[in-house]
């Protein structure tokens, strides 16, 4: 393998074999040790360095470069990690104040258990639109609806994949959204058009969901609910807190200061000291008990197993699972990136594009290898404007139609992924299992689809010249 290799400097660039090779290895390595022994992701992305260390070395670089390269890719997750820290401490806040009690107890009364999922999801997408961001809403009502969820019998993983669905139907399309602003900003595509260009893929998945999540509902609810269950499970809530609308300020506050643009992390933290000082001066809890609570979790003061799977959640410690699952990730990529073990996978892609179609099915490609090994939207988003934007106008196409594949895999097909970063936090917040939320994140798995489609067929794809035929541009793919 080491002839195959070129001399650049006193480095050497890998042929296209080595790096499909060390990808296959690593992918491997993950996939095996998580389906076959359970592995925590975790260990599996942060011992990767070395198997990804081991192919770079050959390369020319030495340890200390390549732990470089891991260290300050990391770095890009601490904006990131004082989100979670600050929504681990908002969900102990809001259970020890009464804001999710009050809101599951309102919605046990108005929400029909078979058209609960649906309602989840429509719910969800509302917010996040409204909002710009998936983690803030997944955090909040998202974890208001999980309880709902399981106090009415539905499957947690159910609710979680309609949860997840939702949220990031807002992350894609929303003009307030990271994702949505830093598409359209790579391509140099006028954000609206971006998202106008959007609707076609969006809509069309939004559609599906809402049915297949209406049989689901159906199906799943049957004739199992059962309301007296259903019931006690509200008077053991009305039990243990004084439920009412002034539990709910501290969320009204974080939604408004969200909507208002301000710091994500400061909306958090500003909603958690007010939902603090209720929960001290209204629900009575004392303050040590509080100090433990957004350290370590809420804890309620029952034993009915019921309401404690749905309220001892939260803490700033829970969520330093999630933080070394972020940092091995981006770590990894970092390595991967900046050694150009991938580089050449995508050479050998952009060098066979010869037409309009290739040019989108190679950024189709590459988005999705993108995402599954660099668990965050920024590398591949970053990739394809780098490699395809310059490609567009040569081939007659209007920048947001690589813009849109970018967030049609990018931003919602990454979220199929047990070990990417919005899955894992999404599941960490809700308490379910992120493998199995992911099998029922119908929005991402319908969007991708619908966006190959068009690709396929040129439906819906934009134009500069709208009188040539997409399908006749000369050339094909070899």
């Amino acid at each position: 393998m080491e002839k195959e290799m070129k001399n650049q400097g006193n480095k050497k660039t890998p042929s296209w074999q080595y790096s499909i090779i060390a990808f296959a290895v690593i992918v491997l390595f993950i996939a095996l040790g998580f389906a076959l022994f359970r592995i925590d992701f975790a260990i599996l992305l942060f011992t990767s360095w070395l198997i990804a260390g081991a192919f770079a070395m050959p390369l020319g670089f030495k340890f200390r470069e390549i732990e470089d390269f891991a260290y300050e890719s990391a770095k890009k997750c601490i904006p990131s990690s004082a989100i979670i820290l600050a929504v681990g401490i908002m969900i102990a806040a809001f259970m020890a104040a009464g804001t999710i009690p009050s809101i599951l107890v309102a919605g046990m009364k108005i929400i029909t258990p078979k058209f609960f999922l649906p309602f989840t999801f429509l719910f969800c997408c509302v917010i996040s639109v409204a909002t710009g961001t998936s983690w803030g809403t997944a955090g909040t009502v998202g974890v208001a609806m999980i309880g709902i969820g399981t106090a009415m019998g539905i499957n947690p993983a159910y609710t979680a994949g309609a949860i997840i669905s939702g949220a990031y139907f807002g992350d894609k399309m929303s003009p307030l959204s990271d994702t949505t602003i830093l598409a359209s900003t790579l391509t140099e595509t006028d954000i609206f058009v971006h998202i106008k260009a959007m609707l076609w893929s969006t809509i069309p998945a939004a559609v599906l969901c809402v049915i297949v999540y209406s049989v689901m509902g159906i199906v799943s609810v049957s004739d199992n609910y059962d309301r007296a269950a259903a019931d006690a499970f509200v008077e053991t809530l009305k039990g243990l807190y004084h439920i009412n609308l002034l539990p709910v300020i501290p969320l009204i506050v974080v939604i408004v200061m969200i909507l208002m643009r301000k710091s994500t992390v400061v909306s958090l933290l500003i909603g958690s000291v007010i939902a603090a000082v209720i929960a001290v001066a209204y629900q009575g809890c004392s303050i040590s008990e509080l100090g433990g609570f957004l350290t370590s979790g809420f804890v309620s003061a029952t034993e009915d197993k019921m309401v404690t799977s749905i309220l001892n959640r939260g803490g700033l410690t829970s969520m330093l699972k999630l933080l070394s699952i972020f940092i091995s990730a981006l770590g990894l990529g970092g390595i991967l990136s900046e050694t150009g073990i991938l580089q050449p996978i995508f050479d050998m892609l952009v060098k066979r594009i010869k037409n309009g179609k290739g040019v989108l099915l190679a950024a189709y490609v590459t988005t999705w290898l993108g995402i599954t090994l660099v668990p965050t939207y920024n590398f591949p988003f970053v990739m394809d404007a780098t490699l395809f934007n310059p490609l567009l106008k040569r081939y007659n196409l209007k920048s947001e139609n690589l813009s849109r594949i970018m967030e049609d895999v990018g931003t919602l097909g990454g979220t199929l992924m047990p070990w990417s970063t919005g899955p894992v936090f999404v599941a960490g917040v809700l308490g379910v299992s992120a493998a199995s939320m992911c099998k029922y994140n119908l929005l991402a798995m319908f969007v991708p689809i619908i966006s190959l489609i068009y690709i396929l067929t040129g439906f819906g794809l934009k134009k500069i010249d709208p009188s040539r035929d997409f399908s006749a541009i000369e050339g094909g793919i070899e």
